[in-house]
């Protein structure tokens, strides 16, 4: 994301009529708080080191004498001060997200790295005695894993002081598309941005639509976000929310743009891009700087033959090892799942692994015997195939440890992305078919993160991130971070509450990939002097009924937004109780609306271009003409529907369908005009599906 930050030129000190600046205290007060644990692991990992090798020495546990403590003190403070001046070059006291914190682990890990070898190179120039080289490589271990380990419970406690209305960045997000989604998404699970997403701002989805996502996969209450109003209004919103901050994820036009840019540094606000790349996921591009011209460079994999050969001893020296030590728990497994249903204890099913091809995948049998080998996974703990005991083995994930075999027969790692069943794979895109280029394995992102609920191929940035980031170090924190959640899941086990994983509950929100799909497309006349159209007083009020029983979008424009919108809520305000709002589509060109045309069961219009459009497709076609509805139903357009449409316009509609007659000429419009399209010339030719004509009343 391309960040431009915009200063006050007037340097007003209240940040222009009220807008709240950014807080530079709660951006000191959490640096301050990361030096401070840091300083506090460090001296945890060495004070604990020097008490171990103290007590076990004098408890003959150990030889030798014990450290002389003002030598190693003074060696602890130079270790700490090299290691906090490394940590600032390295960027770890500057706020920065990344999957699962990852980036921040792995820094972190290559800061004590760099710190000890600038240590011993000290030690050795300055020619250090009386200190045990040995006990200093046991401390810097030991405070590198509490380093790791600190940060990891600083980030969890941020995070509940975000959500509780602590200190932390408010964010306006422009656009509620699939990146305006997955940058909330992004924003939750990094609490160490000290941001927080105060709500939405989109000139096409209805106000008060509500947005929701995972914040950690033991926590069940998702983060919530509404669409506060339409991107005109920004201005207000950030007055009445406290936002600091705008990121835009939605394409606005030039003048626009500019006028944004030119407001938000009058206030001091600071604003963000995020540039759109078609439809390519903008995370998946790198960032270079050519004399400040941004360059968006594909990610490349970073894995090298070395990284390969390590990878696969690790995975055979770590596997062999798990399947000696739990041995008894294959013998106590097994027994409960036989006493259970006197059924095998494996499972064997055809996954698809490196390069696309199949393997046989073991598992413990967590399934009742009569469960479909091949179908989707179980969603929630009462999915009824589900057995008592494999629903406690796949809880705690130790329905996957016979997979160690698939490790040491080369088929599977113990890091990577899970392997899916071959009708998935089948059905894979181009994009998510990249989850075949690396093996398999037992563990991954998106088994630690809140998605793991969901389908793996539609969380593809865990798996995708981790193919174009691998390394030994990555391997290592993915398996320490498994084995603490693990270990969290074990602890929790007795205090867990029955409900399925991965549910909201009954809360309205835009799904991650909405449907291009919907029931009526709304075309209107976009021209007016003055007054209200006729046409709109008719069917906006229609959209806004139609809405409360089928998906409604309403083609506008973007001087129209505001008119609309007051429309929809007189329509609303009549109602005794709140009722859903029509979507809005913003008009950008023939192409655009032809394609929401052929997308439509029915097409609501005063276009007489637009209703020929429509006659050209399966489409249903109500068409608004000097106070005249004219319904013609399509092939795939219920007679019910027109019927719908007639009774919410007119007291007393008209029972029967007339024979067909051809619509209108089309007639140049200033908006939503074009020539119609050569398969509507050869459809005119054809006979039409009846249509109801009537009057609209009062």
């Amino acid at each position: 994301m391309r960040e431009v930050r915009a200063r006050s030129s007037a340097g007003s000190p209240d940040g222009g009529g009220g807008v709240n600046r950014v807080d530079m205290s709660d951006a000191w007060m959490l640096r301050g708080t990361r030096v401070s644990a840091d300083v506090l692991a460090l001296a945890l990992g060495f004070g604990a080191t020097f008490a171990a090798r103290d007590w076990s020495i004098r408890h003959a546990v150990l030889e030798g004498t014990p450290v002389a403590v003002g030598t190693h003190a003074l060696v602890a403070l130079m270790f700490a001060g090299i290691a906090l001046l490394v940590f600032r070059r390295l960027g770890l006291y500057t706020p920065r997200a990344s999957v699962l914190n990852l980036w921040e682990l792995k820094t972190a890990v290559k800061g004590m790295t760099l710190a000890a070898a600038y240590l011993f190179a000290i030690l050795f120039l300055g020619r250090f005695t009386g200190v045990s080289r040995l006990v200093i490589v046991g401390a810097i271990v030991v405070s590198t894993v509490l380093v790791v380990g600190v940060r990891l419970l600083l980030a969890a406690l941020i995070h509940r002081l975000q959500r509780s209305g602590g200190p932390g960045r408010k964010v306006l997000i422009f656009g509620t598309g699939p990146t305006g989604r997955l940058l909330m998404k992004k924003i939750v699970q990094s609490p160490q941005l000290g941001w927080t997403v105060a709500g939405f701002l989109d000139d096409t989805v209805p106000i008060g639509t509500r947005l929701a996502c995972r914040v950690a996969q033991t926590q069940a209450a998702p983060f919530e976000a509404f669409v506060l109003g339409r991107c005109g209004q920004w201005r207000d919103f950030v007055a009445a929310s406290g936002a600091n901050e705008l990121l835009i994820c939605c394409p606005l036009e030039s003048e626009r743009m500019h006028e944004v840019l030119q407001a938000a540094r009058a206030l001091s606000i600071r604003v963000g891009i995020v540039p759109q790349v078609q439809d390519a996921r903008i995370d998946l591009f790198d960032v270079e700087d050519v004399s400040a011209v941004p360059v968006f460079r594909p990610l490349r994999p970073s894995a090298r033959r070395s990284y390969h050969v390590a990878k696969r001893s690790v995975d055979v020296v770590l596997a062999s090892l798990m399947l000696a030590l739990s041995a008894p728990l294959w013998l106590l497994i097994g027994a409960l799942i036989w006493l259970e249903d006197r059924g095998p204890v494996l499972f064997r099913q055809r996954r698809i692994g490196l390069g696309g091809v199949p393997f046989e995948m073991f598992k413990f049998r967590s399934m009742r015997l009569d469960a479909p080998a091949y179908a989707p996974s179980p969603h929630g703990r009462e999915d009824a195939r589900v057995t008592g005991v494999g629903r406690l083995l796949r809880m705690t994930g130790l329905d996957e440890l016979p997979q160690l075999v698939n490790v040491l027969r080369g088929e599977m790692s113990l890091v990577g992305p899970r392997p899916e069943m071959p009708f998935i794979v089948d059905r894979y895109t181009a994009l998510e078919r990249q989850r075949l280029e690396v093996k398999p394995g037992l563990t991954g992102l998106w088994q630690l993160s809140a998605d793991r609920h969901a389908e793996i191929h539609h969380n593809l940035e865990y798996d995708l991130y981790y193919i174009n980031h691998r390394s030994i170090v990555l391997d290592a924190l993915i398996l320490l971070q498994t084995a603490i959640f693990t270990f969290g899941l074990v602890v929790q086990l007795p205090f867990r509450k029955s409900r399925a994983p991965g549910q909201f509950g009954s809360e309205s929100v835009i799904p991650d990939e909405p449907s291009t799909t919907f029931s009526v497309l709304v075309a209107m006349e976009q021209r007016r002097t003055g007054s209200t159209p006729t046409s709109w007083q008719t069917l906006i009020p229609l959209a806004t009924s139609l809405a409360q029983r089928l998906p409604v979008r309403i083609l506008v424009t973007h001087e129209s937004v505001d008119d609309m919108d007051r429309l929809v809520e007189e329509t609303l305000a009549s109602r005794t109780t709140a009722g859903a709002r029509p979507e809005y589509a913003i008009y950008r060109s023939r192409d655009q609306v032809n394609s929401l045309v052929r997308d439509a069961i029915v097409v609501v219009t005063d276009l007489p271009h637009v209703a020929d459009w429509a006659g050209g497709t399966d489409a249903g076609v109500a068409f608004f003409d000097g106070g005249t509805l004219e319904l013609r139903r399509g092939g795939r357009c219920e007679e019910s529907l027109l019927q719908l449409i007639s009774e919410l316009t007119l007291p007393s509609p008209p029972p029967l369908f007339h024979e067909p007659q051809p619509l209108h000429e089309p007639r140049p419009h200033a908006h939503l005009n074009g020539d119609r399209p050569p398969k509507l010339r050869e459809a005119e030719a054809t006979p039409r599906p009846p249509r109801l004509e009537f009057e609209v009343g009062t």
